[in-house]
């Protein structure tokens, strides 16, 4: 079963590479090696998930590795940021702009390259912005159309937004014209 195990390794096959592992494992749990290898190939097949934003599948894989190595700090790592940024898109699926920009931030004062929080988080903030607008929570609207430009400058729509709500906060206060003189007559 070991000898087999490369040929799955290198491809890399990680579904018949921890099938085998566990093969092993079942046969003699002492094997030298087979626990860091069975760590190994469910913590690379949840990255692997991760990277196709598989992320139910992804979190499987992570619980599986820490159940081996509990107290390994990337797998743990990985199982975090893969959790929020699931939780995080549920919560922009269903419009819960207020879960999922808690989720997303989470993930972006860490990491704000992991997979599309920036995107995801910018148009959470925005989303929300227009929400509040609309609901006549002026203050409230521009704060988020200001968080969301903190987290794309190039965008358009908040800027846009955040304009119109300061136009809205702070009208411009009209000058007043003067009154027309009336002609003075003087008849002698």
């Amino acid at each position: 079963l070991w000898k087999s195990l490369d040929a799955s390794w290198n491809k890399p096959d990680w579904p018949k590479a921890i099938d085998i592992l566990e093969q092993v494992m079942a046969i003699d749990a002492t094997y030298p090696d087979a626990d860091d290898k069975l760590f190994a190939a469910h913590f690379n097949y949840g990255v692997q998930f991760v990277r196709q934003e598989q992320m139910d599948k992804g979190i499987e894989q992570f619980k599986a590795a820490l159940k081996i190595f509990p107290d390994d700090v990337n797998a743990a790592g990985e199982l975090r940021f893969a959790q929020l940024y699931h939780d995080a898109s549920d919560s922009y699926d269903a419009t819960d702009w207020g879960g999922a920009i808690t989720r997303l931030d989470t993930i972006y004062d860490i990491n704000p390259d992991y997979k599309r929080t920036r995107t995801l988080l910018y148009a959470s903030y925005y989303n929300d912005g227009w929400r509040l607008e609309q609901a006549g929570s002026l203050l409230a609207a521009k704060n988020r159309y200001a968080q969301a430009l903190a987290v794309n400058p190039q965008g358009g729509e908040a800027g846009v937004a955040l304009a119109r709500v300061n136009y809205r906060i702070n009208p411009p206060t009209p000058t007043p014209t003067p009154a027309p003189v009336a002609a003075k007559r003087i008849e002698v």
